[in-house]
């Protein structure tokens, strides 16, 4: 019986080792030239974050909680402030919360802060000094600022919104704004 064989050879052209390897040599070069060239540059020119301003207000337990919810107004005069968890502070005449800015623009700002309630300009009392304006406040990147202010409500009413507007450079559009309400109630 005969039999009949086919042999295959596969295989790439004939290349001498030497040029094959001369070829891989220099293509092992340029990618690790490529690899560290694209390093050097993510490090010299690292990618700018996102650009914003953390504006806050806390409680009096440094909490986002536990906001001055109600006063007791005799003669246009604060006798008592009730906050949020029941605490009540018949010694300052205002109620006070914690304001705070984080700068996250990538560049030394300068912010101002004013406040409203219903509208109206209200002014601001900071450690005892009255002020239509807070600031300016002057913020490298990346620092935080946080001071604790009073607010001090002009008539009575239920519901009213006391708004905490933040402004950057000498901007006339607000950049931010936060939001209370309060009830303003007369000494029975």
């Amino acid at each position: 019986m005969n039999k009949f064989t086919t042999k295959f050879n596969l295989g790439l052209p004939k290349v001498s080792d030497s040029a094959l390897n001369s070829f891989l040599t220099v293509f092992l070069v340029i990618a690790i030239l490529g690899a560290f060239g694209t390093l050097g540059y993510a490090i010299a020119v690292p990618k700018i974050g996102e650009r914003f301003t953390e504006f806050y207000i806390l409680g009096i337990n440094g909490k986002a909680e536990d906001y001055p919810t109600e006063y007791v107004m005799n003669d246009s005069q604060i006798t008592q402030v009730i906050y949020g968890d029941g605490t009540l502070d018949a010694n300052h005449g205002w109620g006070t919360v914690t304001l705070g800015i984080v700068n996250h623009q990538q560049q030394t700002e300068v912010y101002s802060v004013k406040m409203t309630i219903d509208g109206d300009p209200i002014s601001i009392d900071i450690n005892g000094t009255i002020s239509d304006v807070l600031g300016p406040i002057e913020m490298q990147q990346g620092e935080k600022w946080e001071q604790e202010i009073g607010i001090i409500p002009q008539h009575i009413g239920d519901n009213q919104k006391v708004e905490l507007l933040l402004f950057k450079d000498t901007e006339t559009t607000v950049e931010d704004s936060l939001r209370l309400w309060i009830n303003v109630l007369s000494l029975p």
